[in-house]
C-alpha cells in the first residue's frame, strides 16, 4: 500500500470517485497509485515533462502490477490527455502562474472535466480570480500544514458555473467598523469607506486574497496562517521603520496595508483583535 504525505494524500482524497483522472506533473506516480488502490478511479493518466520522473514512475507502477491500469505519458501540462478522455484532473505542487498557463493552454480538455483538484505553491489569489474568470466553480477550499508549511488545496467544479454571490462572505455595514476598514487599490490611509458597494468590494477581495469557503467556515489553520502573517509584518514594519531609503518607504507602504487588512480579516472573521 502506498504512503502518501499529508499535503498529497489530501490532495488525493479530495478527488471524486470517477472512471478517469489525469494526473498532470505526476512526479513518481504515488498519487496515482494510491487512487488506484482506493478504487476512486478505474484509471489514471499520469503525465509529467521530465524523463527522470516518468522513468521513476513507470517502475512504481510496474513494481505495484497496476500497468494496465495506469498509463504514464510524457509531455507538457494537459497536452497529453485528449479532450474527454478523463473526468478529473489533478495539478499540484507547482506555481500558481504554471498552473493558470497549463489550464489556459489546455481549456479543452479542462471544459469536458468534472472536477479539477489544485494545489498551487504561490499566486493562490491569482488562480482564484482566473477560476472566477473562467466561470469555474470553486466548490470547496482546504488548508493544511504539513512538515510545518501551510498548503492550499482547491476543489473546482468545472460543469457547475459559479453563481454571482457564492464566492462572497457576510460584512457588517461599514459604519460598524469605525473607520477601520483596510484600504484597497492605494487609496490614501485616511480614506474610510461608507457605501455598501465599497463594503462588497471588500468581501469579495478577502475572497479572492484568502478563500472565500476558508473564511466562511472559519477555518482554524487559515486563522493561524493569518497570526502568523500578521506576526511577521509587524516585525518588518519595525525594520523598515528606521529606514529612510525610497524603496524602504514604498515597502513599508505596501507592509502597512498587508497588515491592515490581516487584522481586520482577523478580527471580522475571528473576532481576534490586534
Amino acid at each position: 500500500m502506498i504512503e502518501l504525505s499529508k499535503r498529497m494524500q489530501s490532495v488525493a482524497d479530495m478527488i471524486q470517485p470517477c472512471d478517469a483522472v489525469g494526473d498532470i506533473g505526476c512526479d513518481h506516480a504515488f498519487v496515482s497509485i494510491y487512487l488506484i488502490e482506493q478504487h476512486r478511479t478505474k484509471r489514471v493518466i499520469a503525465s509529467d515533462v521530465r524523463r527522470g520522473p516518468i522513468a521513476i514512475a513507470k517502475r512504481n507502477i510496474e513494481a505495484m502490477n497496476l500497468a494496465d491500469q495506469i498509463e504514464i505519458r510524457m509531455g507538457d501540462g494537459l497536452d497529453t490527455i485528449v479532450p474527454g478522455e478523463v473526468n478529473a484532473v489533478v495539478l499540484a505542487g507547482m506555481g500558481g502562474m504554471l498552473m493558470i498557463d497549463i489550464l489556459e493552454r489546455g481549456e479543452e480538455v479542462v471544459t469536458r472535466c468534472d472536477q479539477l483538484v489544485l494545489q498551487p505553491q504561490s499566486d493562490i489569489e491569482k488562480v482564484r480570480r482566473y477560476l472566477a474568470e473562467k466561470g469555474y466553480h470553486l466548490a470547496d477550499e482546504q488548508m493544511l500544514i504539513d512538515a510545518g508549511k501551510y498548503y492550499n488545496l482547491l476543489d473546482v467544479r468545472i460543469q457547475r458555473m459559479l453563481q454571482a454571490d457564492e464566492c462572497m462572505i457576510d460584512l457588517p455595514q461599514p459604519d460598524v467598523w469605525n473607520g477601520d476598514l483596510p484600504q484597497h487599490d492605494e487609496q490614501p490611509a485616511d480614506v474610510a469607506w461608507t457605501d455598501k458597494a465599497d463594503n462588497l468590494d471588500f468581501a469579495e477581495d478577502w475572497c479572492y486574497m484568502y478563500g472565500g469557503s476558508l473564511l466562511r467556515k472559519k477555518d482554524p489553520v487559515l486563522r493561524s496562517w493569518l497570526v502568523k502573517q500578521r506576526d511577521t509584518t509587524a516585525g518588518l514594519i519595525d525594520s523598515l521603520s528606521g529606514k529612510n531609503t525610497e524603496n524602504a518607504a514604498k515597502r513599508l507602504k505596501t507592509i502597512k496595508a498587508e497588515q491592515k487588512t490581516i487584522c481586520a480579516v482577523l478580527k471580522q472573521v475571528y473576532s481576534i483583535d490586534g
